[in-house]
C-alpha cells in the first residue's frame, strides 16, 4: 500500500505543475497515441512471450530479493518491451509528422498537428523511463540482493555519521554548481527566477519519488553513501548501488523529457499567441537545466566512482596482477627476457646488409 500511494503521488507531479503553469490537462489526452506507444507493444510482447510477459512485469514490480537466473530472464523480457514500446513511439512521431507535413499549408492545423505528435513522445517517455527502465535496474539490484546481518551499535553510530557526512556533501556540491552556474547567468544580464522556476524546480525533486518506489525508501541514499566512498563496499554492493544511481539518472531524465514536452505541447497549443508561445519554450529548458544541474553534480560523479572502483578490482584480480603479486622474481627474469629479446632483434636487424 505505501508503494501504491508513493507511486500516486509521483505520478501527481507532473499535472500539477503543468496546472501550475497555466497548462490544460485535456491536451494531455489522446487515445489514439496511447494505444499504439502502449497497446501495440504489449500485443506483440504477448505474442513473442506469452506468460513469460506478465510474470516478468510482476516480478519486475514486486519486492524482495530474487534468484539471479529469475532477475536475468525477466530483464530480458522487459529490456525486449522496452524495445518494442520505442519502435512503436518511433511509428507514432512519424505518422504524426507525416500528417502535420500534409498539412503544412494550413497554419491553424500545424500547431494542433505538432502538439498531438508530442503527445505520443509523452506517453512514450512516460512509459520506458519512468516505468520499464527502473524496472530493469530493480531486477538487476534485487538479483544481486544478499542477506544482512544485525548492525552493531558501534556500526550504527558509523552509520548516522556517514548519512550526515553523505548528505552534507551531496547538498554542498548540488548548491555549489547552482552558485556557479547562477552567478554566470547574472553577469550575462539574465534573472536567476527564469532559469530557477519552481514549477521546474518541482518536476525535477518529484521524480526522486520514483526511486523509492522500485528500489525501496533507504536504497538511494545508501547508494549516494557508497558513491563517496566505493573502497568500503563489497563487489556486489558495488553494482547493486551503482543500479540504484542509473535508475535515479533515468527517473530524472525521463521526468525532464517529460517536462520539456509538457511545455512545448502547451506552447504548441497557444501557437498563435507569442506571449505564451515563448514562455512554454523558457519553462522546457529550465526543467532540462535543473535536471542536468542535479545528475550531474550529484549522481554521476557516483556512478563514474563506483565504475572506477570495479574496474580496479578487476585489475587487481587479473591473472598477471596476482602472477606479480605472489611471484615478483619471475616477473622480474620475464621483463629481463624481453628485453634482451628486444636487443637481439635491433641488433640483427641494424647489421643485416641493405638488399
Amino acid at each position: 500500500m505505501a508503494r501504491l500511494a508513493l507511486m500516486a503521488l509521483a505520478l501527481l507531479v507532473l499535472p500539477l505543475a503543468h496546472v501550475f503553469e497555466g497548462g490544460s490537462l485535456g491536451r494531455l489526452v489522446q487515445p489514439t497515441a496511447f494505444l499504439v506507444v502502449a497497446g501495440l507493444p504489449t500485443l506483440m510482447g504477448w505474442l513473442f512471450h506469452r506468460g513469460e510477459l506478465v510474470r516478468s512485469l510482476r516480478v519486475a514490480w514486486g519486492t524482495g530479493s530474487l534468484e539471479l537466473g529469475v532477475a536475468l530472464k525477466a530483464i530480458e523480457v522487459v529490456q525486449g518491451l522496452r524495445r518494442l514500446c520505442l519502435a512503436a513511439g518511433t511509428l507514432a512521431l512519424l505518422s504524426g509528422l507525416v500528417h502535420v507535413f500534409f498539412n503544412i499549408t494550413s497554419p491553424t492545423k500545424i500547431g494542433p498537428g505538432v502538439a498531438g505528435m508530442l503527445t505520443a513522445a509523452f506517453y512514450l517517455v512516460a512509459l520506458t523511463e519512468l516505468f520499464l527502465g527502473p524496472g530493469v535496474h530493480s531486477l538487476a539490484r534485487r538479483g544481486l540482493l544478499q542477506s544482512e546481518g544485525p548492525s552493531s551499535p558501534a556500526s550504527a553510530a558509523s552509520g548516522v555519521f556517514a548519512r550526515f557526512r553523505g548528505a552534507s556533501i551531496t547538498v554542498a556540491s548540488l548548491l555549489l554548481g547552482g552558485l556557479v552556474v547562477g552567478l554566470a547567468h547574472l553577469f550575462e544580464g539574465g534573472v536567476l527566477k527564469q532559469v530557477f522556476l519552481p514549477a521546474a524546480i518541482f518536476i525535477v525533486l518529484g521524480s526522486l519519488l520514483f526511486v523509492p518506489v522500485w528500489h525501496g525508501r533507504r536504497a538511494l541514499s545508501a547508494a549516494l553513501r557508497a558513491g563517496l566512498e566505493p573502497t568500503c563496499c563489497a563487489d556486489d554492493e558495488l553494482e547493486r548501488h551503482r543500479q540504484v544511481l542509473l535508475s535515479a539518472k533515468a527517473v530524472v531524465y525521463g521526468q525532464a523529457a517529460l517536462g520539456y514536452l509538457l511545455g512545448t505541447i502547451q506552447c504548441m497549443g497557444d501557437f498563435s499567441d507569442l506571449g505564451k508561445f515563448f514562455v512554454g519554450i523558457g519553462f522546457s529548458h529550465s526543467v532540462w537545466f535543473c535536471a542536468l544541474l542535479l545528475v550531474e553534480t550529484m549522481v554521476s560523479p557516483r556512478v563514474r566512482r563506483l565504475e572506477v572502483e570495479q574496474v580496479r578490482r578487476q585489475l587487481e584480480r587479473h591473472p598477471l596482477a596476482v602472477f606479480a603479486a605472489t611471484r615478483p622474481w619471475a616477473v622480474a627474469l620475464l621483463v629481463i627476457a624481453n628485453c634482451l629479446a628486444v636487443g637481439l632483434t635491433v641488433a640483427v636487424l641494424s647489421f643485416a646488409p641493405n638488399t
